[in-house]
């Protein structure tokens, strides 16, 4: 018997097994990324479905997407007040992108979407001092980030917020449709069984909510007056600038911003819109908020208009509650506002 015949080694199926553990995991993430599409096209259809007007910030991201390239002289953006600020019938090429709670950070994302489409003349930027303090960005961000469609904008937006407090359930609902709106699962049931498929249609062009209208390209107006209570019972401006503290992201963001419209020849106008004189009485420091900003304006050479410095008389009754314009507010505003903007328009 020949001792020198060697066995044959058995054949290594590690790598086979691998290879088909690794198929089995492609083809679950193919079918869960289906699945979620697919259930969470139907949850989102359901959300607010029997609710008669629609989402505010969908509307506005909306019209956006349907202007024509290139189509704007002036962009507005900021918070809810520069929603307000701004009139709808401005005789001017303009659209307001403005959000909730719009931090600079999530200004920033909004405007670099926004200019993969528009190259405007002008920015009118509404710098809204309190939420120059805000650390956790993720509750101003749902009311943008799932309205930009730019898919390399979302990344870096999600990517920016990476050390937020509330990041992995924003992440979650980012990443999973499904479980973003499951709430809608039992509301989607329900109207499924009973037949009800189509949602009543609505226009973009004039949308009434409760207190406020939305127009077209951004822009909002209340016909409403605010009472005594709210300006001095209900204040939530009572306690404002006890723990204030400026937050080096925001910032940073908001600088960001600034050196992005240099970058693209945008000229910029930063503007602090006013609030009633009960609610200023109440916020404490002011001054230190107004020489921040007006500090980081001049190092870009930026003009600051802060309406809480000026002697224009915003009377109680151009509010419809305690820090937003009515109607009555918007137009003086605007009276105020508008020769300084055709200037910048001019030039």
């Amino acid at each position: 018997m020949d001792t020198n015949i060697k066995l044959n080694k058995e054949p290594n199926i590690l790598p086979v097994k691998k290879y088909k553990t690794f198929l089995l995991f492609i083809t679950f993430i193919i079918f869960f990324l289906i699945f979620d599409l697919l259930i969470g096209e139907v949850l989102r259809y359901y959300d607010k479905f029997d609710t008669p007007t629609q989402d505010m910030h969908s509307l506005m991201w909306n019209d956006f997407y349907r202007s024509t390239p290139n189509s704007y002289d002036v962009m507005f953006m900021g918070s809810s007040h520069a929603r307000f600020a701004f009139d709808s019938k401005l005789n001017i090429k303009s659209f307001n992108l403005s959000s909730s709670e719009q931090t600079p950070l999530v200004g920033y994302y909004s405007l670099k979407e926004a200019l993969k489409y528009q190259k405007p003349k002008l920015l009118v930027y509404e710098a809204y001092w309190r939420l120059f303090s805000i650390v956790d960005n993720t509750t101003a961000a749902y009311f943008a980030y799932d309205y930009i469609k730019g898919i390399d904008t979302k990344i870096e937006f999600l990517a920016s917020m990476y050390d937020n407090k509330k990041f992995p359930s924003f992440l979650l609902e980012a990443l999973c449709r499904t479980y973003k709106y499951r709430d809608s699962f039992f509301p989607a049931i329900k109207n499924i069984s009973n037949g009800k498929v189509k949602k009543k249609p609505t226009s973009s062009k004039s949308v009434k909510y409760s207190y406020f209208t939305y127009y077209q390209n951004g822009y909002f107006e209340s016909d409403k007056f605010v009472c005594d209570e709210k300006l001095f019972k209900t204040n939530p401006f009572r306690n404002v600038g006890s723990d204030f503290s400026w937050d080096k992201t925001q910032d940073y963001y908001f600088k960001k911003t600034l050196e992005l419209c240099n970058e693209n020849n945008i000229k910029v106008l930063v503007v602090t819109a006013p609030l009633p004189k009960p609610t200023m009485d109440y916020v404490k420091n002011y001054e230190k908020y107004n020489n921040q900003i007006t500090s980081i304006t001049n190092k870009f050479g930026f003009e600051y208009i802060d309406y809480n410095k000026q002697e224009t008389a915003f009377k109680n009754e151009f509010f419809y509650d305690s820090n937003h314009l009515n109607f009555k507010g918007t137009e003086a505003l605007d009276n105020s506002l508008m020769p300084i903007i055709k200037r910048y328009l001019e030039k």
